[in-house]
């Protein structure tokens, strides 16, 4: 991305520095009033944002991507248990959602703890549920200090903030979809197939 400065009336006049912009205002009487400000420009696109905004929209993007990547890894260890517990299809949910993400690790490492790596595979997934709950009973301020949050944990009662969020995100949603690749190798024998960007054949 290429950072631009926009002279707003209404209508965006894109300039590459504020020196420019401003000179340019300052000639036309009538943009007096007009507001100028930093936009990005993303390919072709101008992204007509505050630098705050622009912040928040990362924050957005990377809370979302670990809870989509965190919800698939959840979802897998539901489908494994109601496998081995050889539920029906029509009870598979029913049955598996009614346990938190604390009762299904500890079911799962009843049922899987002695196969392979699972006992390590279902720890780190209980990491990645502490983070999950900062992430959804958690205070955001998106665009403070890189995506910030505050929150209580239940287990200790401790008032703890974090900062640079929307970076440590992105890299937990991948830890996540990881997570969900082991989790299906040890269960299946084969892991999730991933499509490459450069390539129209998935690879393993």
């Amino acid at each position: 991305m290429a950072t631009v400065w926009v002279v707003w009336d209404g209508v965006p006049r894109v300039f590459s520095s504020a020196q420019a912009a401003t000179k340019y205002r300052d000639e036309w009487p009538r943009l007096n009033e007009g507001e100028i400000f930093e936009a990005e420009i993303d390919g072709t696109r101008l992204m007509l944002f505050q630098p705050w905004q622009l912040e928040s929209e990362k924050t957005y993007r990377s809370i979302g991507f670990f809870m989509h990547e965190f919800s698939q890894v959840e979802y897998s260890l539901r489908y494994a248990v109601g496998e081995e517990l050889a539920l029906k299809p029509k009870h598979l949910d029913v049955v598996t959602a009614a346990f938190d993400v604390a009762a299904l690790c500890n079911l799962a490492v009843v049922l899987f703890g002695e196969r392979g790596e699972m006992k390590k595979l279902i720890n780190r997934f209980r990491k990645l549920n502490d983070h999950r709950q900062r992430v959804a009973h958690g205070l955001w301020m998106p665009e403070s200090e890189g995506g910030y949050v505050h929150h209580i944990a239940r287990t200790n009662l401790k008032d703890m903030a974090y900062k640079q969020q929307a970076h440590e995100l992105e890299k937990l949603a991948e830890e996540a979809l990881s997570l969900r690749n082991e989790f299906s190798v040890e269960l299946t024998g084969m892991g999730i197939y991933f499509q490459t960007e450069d390539d129209d054949h998935p690879v393993e």
